[in-house]
């Protein structure tokens, strides 16, 4: 509670950034509800999250605009977006808009408003009933970024590499290594519909989650369809139990979609040490790191 009243008493820039924060969060956690209750083939979460969040005079990938007029589910995630942002754009204390709502002068509302900017932020501490929306997403936000969490790490993002990482389609290994259930997910990747293979993939998974070759394979049509946090989930079990460096490969293309450098950095270095096919690559990749770092 101390960071919440720190946040909105103090630097209204600490403030914006903290509600921002745990407007991206709360509207992630939404939309990926939304999408397993639905399944199927849909843009990766991190793709509609931005384009629910991005300013409207803007137009967004053209993926994503194809794809709206033919999926409900999709729609009805970005509107849930929207409707978060705007709840957070919106809130402020109960008692001001009374105010508003009891005075009938216009002129005087507007005087009113204008000597709040002109006060800078309120040091009085709402009601916690009346301030709960905002309250919710920040400790929903403390909650999701404590350090010590089930010993996870945690990261800073940059938006800036996410650009960096290929999304060329993976080279799906042979169909006798793979599950049956897996062949038209294959028959997806040879057409470059890496949105469709990674949802057939994620199904066929779940029934045989210790098959290596399907696991490496899901990874890899995540990143190709730059959804970074699914190809983490897919691959990270492997590590430590694979030679070669195609698991590494595969964690450090989605650290980078989302935005994360350092371990990225440390992948591509393991690449580097293990791998000679994916050597050259890996190398190109951190030079390419380091001059995002230089700008």
């Amino acid at each position: 509670m101390g960071l919440v009243r720190e946040a909105l008493a103090g630097d209204a820039a600490r403030a914006r950034d903290l509600v921002d924060r745990c407007v991206r969060l709360c509207a992630r956690q939404r939309v990926t509800a939304l999408l397993a209750e639905e399944g199927g083939a849909h843009p990766s979460v991190e793709m509609l999250v931005a384009h629910g969040l991005r300013d409207r005079r803007d137009r967004g990938p053209r993926e994503i605009e194809e794809h709206l007029p033919l999926c409900a589910a999709c729609t009805e995630a970005l509107r849930c977006v929207s409707s978060i942002r705007r709840a957070a754009r919106t809130w402020r204390p109960e008692e001001d808009a009374q105010d508003e709502a009891t005075d009938p002068r216009p002129g005087r509302r507007r005087s009113r408003r204008a000597r709040s900017r002109r006060k800078g932020p309120r040091q009085a501490w709402p009601n916690p009933l009346e301030a709960w929306p905002l309250l919710a997403l920040a400790l929903l936000l403390l909650w999701w970024g404590w350090p010590g969490r089930d010993g996870e790490e945690h990261f800073t993002t940059d938006s800036r590499y996410t650009p960096l990482v290929d999304l060329t389609p993976p080279e799906p290994p042979p169909p006798s290594s793979l599950p049956s259930g897996a062949l038209d997910a294959v028959r997806d990747l040879r057409r470059g519909d890496c949105l469709a293979a990674s949802a057939r993939l994620r199904t066929t998974r779940r029934g045989v989650p210790t098959h290596t070759e399907l696991r490496l394979l899901e990874g890899a049509t995540f990143v190709c369809a730059g959804d970074g946090s699914e190809a983490l989930e897919a691959v990270e079990p492997l590590k430590g139990k694979v030679a070669g460096g195609e698991v590494a490969w595969t964690l450090a293309r989605a650290h980078l979609l989302l935005g994360q450098p350092e371990p990225a950095r440390r992948y591509l270095k393991e690449v580097i040490a293990v791998d000679a096919r994916l050597r050259g690559r890996a190398g190109a990749l951190l030079l390419r790191i380091s001059e995002v770092e230089a700008e």
